[in-house]
């Protein structure tokens, strides 16, 4: 039974992208002489191994990225509050005294599910204090990133560009967590991901092959300026770091780049396209 109401409780509040646990009330008049009883220990040590497996999952949560999306800053400031504030119920939920209770209970018990339990109480609040840090660092990306998407046009992008990778660079040299190549580098994926949407809605496909080829030309030639403006901006940007800091500027560029040198791929490929078109209509 207990099984079952754990499963109904985790799956029901999942779907809102919450972590609940289920607390049996079994569990809120427990004594010593209980301990003897082994069929409640068992009952009990199902429950607190479904708790200890719920508790890994949330905390291994780190990453927000599904493979339809394309992922922009504020997804990623979004996806830590989120994830500070499931975190902080989960922590809550961990303060209630039938869970302590049933912990102590098991504890006397000499359950090794109880230890398993306990020692995740404290990655939790480990997990809070960080996610509290990322949003208070990425939270300086927000305004940038806003005005960022009100660009329409290519040759609007470039002049924000300079300033968020800079806000990058603070992030990096200052944030206790969000420190590491990897996500730094996520974050330089997210503002490619803007880049790529902002000229993906400037080029009309429907323009293209309505015959407005050279139109359609000039507004890919375009896009491929910026993101090829913006890779020699992020490489002046390296190169001045690296002379002016002890700390190297070492993150993968390939990597970084991956999405916008297959964008500027696909946007040649189109060039050749509307040049075809115009060749054969002469």
């Amino acid at each position: 039974m207990y099984a079952f109401l754990c499963n109904l409780t985790d799956l029901t509040y999942k779907m809102q992208g919450l972590t609940v646990i289920y607390v049996p009330r079994e569990g809120s008049d427990l004594t010593e002489e209980d301990s003897l009883d082994k069929e409640l220990v068992k009952r009990l040590e199902s429950v607190v191994a479904y708790w200890t497996t719920q508790i890994r999952i949330t905390l291994s949560d780190q990453d927000q990225a599904t493979p339809n999306e394309l992922l922009c800053l504020k997804d990623e400031y979004e996806f830590w509050i989120y994830r500070h504030d499931n975190l902080t119920g989960l922590n809550h939920q961990l303060q209630n005294p039938t869970v302590n209770r049933i912990a102590e209970f098991l504890l006397i018990s000499h359950s090794t599910y109880a230890r398993q339990f306990l020692s995740l109480k404290d990655e939790i609040e480990d997990g809070v204090i960080e996610a509290k840090s990322n949003i208070e660092y990425l939270r300086i990306l927000i305004d940038p990133s806003a005005e960022l998407d009100k660009c329409t046009t290519p040759s609007s992008i470039e002049e924000h560009l300079m300033l968020i990778i800079h806000l990058f660079r603070t992030i990096w040299l200052n944030s206790p967590f969000y420190n590491s190549h990897e996500r730094i580098e996520n974050l330089f994926k997210a503002l490619n991901n803007q880049i790529i949407i902002i000229c993906r809605n400037y080029i009309d496909l429907g323009e293209l092959f309505a015959g407005k080829t050279r139109s359609s030309i000039e507004k890919l030639e375009e896009c491929v300026n910026v993101c090829e403006n913006y890779k020699s901006l992020y490489d002046k940007i390296a190169l001045a770091h690296n002379i002016l800091t002890n700390i190297p500027w070492d993150l993968n560029r390939d990597n970084i780049f991956q999405h916008i040198d297959i964008f500027i791929s696909r946007c040649h490929d189109l060039i050749e396209i509307c040049q075809a078109m115009i060749d054969i209509a002469r």
